[in-house]
């Protein structure tokens, strides 16, 4: 592998100003509203910069970015970087509890929004401890919040130059959702996200002639670390399109000439079905990474549309510590660990366990600022993560003989679904505070794609009158969409413990049956997520992903 950058190069702003330096007129941006050059993407973040500054916003200062896959979200965030300011990218699909804890845990004063979400933030105004101002993309006003057009920010056009930050220093809160609360803050400094962005470059000789496509949503880490960083790193463009659309997916690919982009499992499933044509392999894609692959789709994607996909394993936390080698990949494995980085399979005492023997898949760096710094304010989750020098993803695996791993499942009670980490704790929390619901249980079943769909089995009050489909709109109101159960039974009781915990293995073990009521029936769409379905053939359905390959 190529060395990494000098430490002093290893912040966004370094990079971008380097670019600019290097080759102004090459093209960085390719999006919707037209191109911008190395040089004009370096000119806006400075101009945001200094726009941000004039607005208060200090270095170290959390600002939270609510915006879907547009140049704004990316001004944004690399307007705050040169500030040395930290962003916390929020989903546009947040709603209720999860968007009044990514607003509040982080201490957010100054959000950047587009003009949709208002309305659900105005929703819970009076319940959000610390935000004074919205910086609205959109033609919106808050009628209880401090509101700055976008347009006035674009339209100062003072400049500041990167701010005097280093590697170490924080220039992410990525939110992921945890199995027995709300979700915790992952702590990414400008050297973990460089480091997400040199390991494709180096892995699989990126440079400026490739151009990266990104469809996944921006606030995920697969996205952001996987996505634009490699094209920072190795000063290839970056093709950001607005969502996965399987029908647009290839017409776009070409049109841009993109060679390389990040993905998560259900985008391949869901071009996979699609009817084959007789120009399938005539496109410029070179290389895809992500997770899962299924293992049965991995090879004829590969010939179909003839390129070569890369399995991988990794978390928003430690970032992608595993790839499959070309040279002797082992299909359905995630790869051997990559150099710089240890790891193992270990027991309830953290001892390493044989080759084939199932238990907690555990890493550790040996490059500093190579992984996360820590949960955000949350230093006993922190030290529990990282016990005996070993950071504990919370996923189950095996390694083979030659030191492949293989992933088998989570230790804990968090549902993947299409991309996404859904916590059932927050599900749950969502189900019971309906007035007619006494008792609730969300677990994952497999899905007809990859992963899983959210279900939901809930006891009904004596007295009180709930349907499925009622039950699923008020879930819709109060989660993300990729959130809000798609199987919901109402059920008499729950199968406890003698200690009065829900014992959800029977219930995954029981699955769906003919008592479920499947909100997304007499849809065509397996991606649909009901009452409130996502873009046709949308994998990512809105949401964000931990242990997605790094996202």
């Amino acid at each position: 592998m190529r060395p990494k950058h000098d430490i002093a190069l290893r912040t966004l702003g370094a990079m971008l100003e380097r670019n600019a330096a290097e080759d102004p007129e090459r093209p960085f941006l390719i999006d919707e509203a037209g191109t911008l050059s190395r040089a004009e993407t370096a000119l806006l973040a400075r101009r945001l910069a200094g726009a941000f500054g004039r607005l208060g916003i200090a270095k170290g200062e959390t600002v939270a970015i609510m915006l879907e896959n547009r140049r704004e979200l990316l001004a944004s965030w690399f307007g705050l970087a040169y500030r040395g300011a930290v962003e916390v990218p929020i989903s546009p699909a947040s709603v209720g509890e999860h968007l009044i804890h990514t607003l509040n845990h982080p201490r957010c004063e100054t959000a950047v929004v587009q003009s949709d979400c208002l309305p659900r933030i105005e929703e819970v105004a009076g319940r959000l401890e610390w935000l004074k101002r919205l910086v609205v993309v959109g033609d919106a006003t808050a009628k209880r919040l401090q509101t700055v057009p976008w347009s006035a920010l674009q339209a100062d056009g003072a400049e500041a130059g990167p701010a005097e930050v280093g590697y170490s220093d924080p220039v992410a809160v990525l939110y992921t959702s945890g199995a027995t609360g709300p979700a915790k803050g992952v702590v990414v400094s400008q050297g973990h996200h460089y480091t997400n962005g040199y390991q494709p470059t180096a892995l699989f000789d990126l440079d400026p002639s490739d151009t990266i496509y990104v469809c996944l949503p921006l606030h995920h880490n697969m996205a952001q670390g996987y996505g634009v960083w490699p094209a920072i790193v190795s000063g290839a463009a970056l093709r950001l399109a607005k969502r996965f659309d399987a029908e647009a997916f290839w017409p776009d690919v070409r049109a841009h000439g993109a060679t390389a982009f990040p993905f998560v499992g259900a985008m391949l499933v869901l071009l996979a079905k699609r009817a084959e044509q007789t120009n399938d392999g005539e496109n410029p894609l070179r290389l895809g990474f992500g997770v899962p692959i299924p293992a049965a789709l991995h090879e004829p994607f590969e010939e179909r549309f003839d390129l070569r996909l890369v399995h991988c394993y990794g978390s928003t936390e430690a970032t992608i510590v595993t790839w499959q080698r070309e040279d002797d990949r082992v299909v359905g494995s995630v790869g051997r660990a990559l150099p710089g980085y240890d790891v193992d399979v270990l027991d309830a005492d953290d001892q390493p366990l044989p080759a084939g023997q199932l238990g907690q898949i555990c890493t550790r760096p040996h490059d500093a600022y190579s992984m996360f710094s820590g949960y955000f304010r949350d230093p006993d989750r922190t030290a529990r993560a990282f016990r005996n020098l070993w950071f504990h993803t919370g996923d189950r695996g095996w390694l083979d003989e030659a030191g492949n791993l293989w992933f088998s499942d989570r230790l804990d009670d968090v549902i993947r679904r299409l991309g996404e980490t859904v916590s059932s704790w927050e599900v749950e929390q969502a189900v019971l505070a309906h007035p007619a619901v006494q008792l609730a249980a969300a677990f994952g079943v497999p899905s007809e794609l990859v992963e899983e769909e959210v279900m939901v089995a809930a006891v009904v009050r004596d007295g009180f009158q709930l349907s499925a489909a009622d039950l699923r709109t008020w879930c819709a109101a109060r989660l993300p969409r990729y959130a809000t159960p798609r199987f919901i039974e109402l059920v008499s009781s729950l199968p406890m413990t003698s200690t009065g915990k829900i014992e959800k293995f029977k219930l995954r073990e029981r699955g769906v049956s003919d008592a479920t009521d499947d909100g997304r029936a007499g849809t065509a769409d397996p991606a649909a997520g009901a009452p409130r379905a996502a873009p046709a053939g949308d994998p990512t359905d809105g949401g964000r992903s931990t242990a997605d390959g790094g996202g």
